[in-house]
């Protein structure tokens, strides 16, 4: 983008006979370099090198972590994954790519090889939610439920600590820290993954609503520590202030 200025100063200088007037034109040209996005890597997969599509694979990639240290470039790669193998998480590796010259953030990446690492625990399910208990608008109040985890397809918690709530947008992306944390009851014993109970679990919420806020999401934190990026949703959340707003304007 070329962007052309032009400043006009006007001096004036006055003696006991005469009055000079100067008036000098300057004509400036600012030359600047505008630089498209990158296409935007799925928000949902926490396990890519932090700088993005500017690490050293090449120019417009991404390559993930990989769980074998020796898979790994010390010079390009700088996040590595969990120490030790989760039984969460099925790690695995692949490599991304951005269109050339891309403008639009919202472009879906190309998988250019290998493959994606696989979750393996969620809740069972989440329960539909109760009517929001705040009248204030922007904010909801009330009790948020879920079913117990489901490893692949039966129900056990033998690998998770815990439960976390977050407020999350249509993409599933987390919107700030976990509104509610509970700990697991940790079933020792796996049954059929069919029968789940969306009431077992249970914790009382109250959030202000950012304007993205769209659904909760519940995950479950395993007992080493790691959180899974993406897990169960509820229902669309919807806010009383702005039904009170709406059946006040009618």
């Amino acid at each position: 983008t070329t962007t052309t200025t032009t400043t006009t100063t006007t001096s004036t200088v006055t003696t006991s006979t005469t009055t000079a007037t100067r008036t000098t034109t300057t004509l400036s040209t600012t030359l600047t370099t505008t630089q498209l996005h990158p296409c935007s890597i799925c928000p949902l997969y926490h396990y890519l090198c932090p700088d993005g599509c500017t690490n050293c694979v090449a120019p417009g990639m991404c390559r993930t972590v990989y769980q074998k240290l020796r898979d790994f470039d010390p010079v390009c790669d700088q996040r590595l994954a969990p120490g030790a193998a989760d039984p969460c998480v099925a790690f695995g590796h692949v490599t991304l790519a951005c269109p050339a010259g891309s403008d639009r953030p919202d472009a879906v990446a190309v998988n250019v090889g290998g493959g994606y690492p696989m979750l393996r625990c969620r809740v069972c399910g989440v329960a539909p939610l109760g009517q929001d208990e705040d009248p204030f608008l922007g904010f909801w109040s009330g009790a948020v439920s879920w079913g117990p985890n489901r490893f692949d397809g039966s129900i056990s918690e033998t690998s998770v600590r815990e439960y976390r709530v977050y407020l999350v947008d249509d993409r599933l992306r987390k919107l700030g820290d976990f509104a509610a944390v509970v700990e697991a009851r940790l079933w020792a014993t796996q049954f059929d993954g069919g029968a789940c109970d969306t009431g077992y679990y249970s914790s009382r919420v109250a959030v202000q609503l950012p304007p993205a806020g769209a659904r909760f999401m519940v995950v479950p934190v395993t007992r080493d520590g790691l959180e899974m990026n993406v897990g169960q949703v509820s229902a669309r959340i919807v806010d009383l202030g702005t039904m009170l707003r709406a059946a006040g304007a009618e």
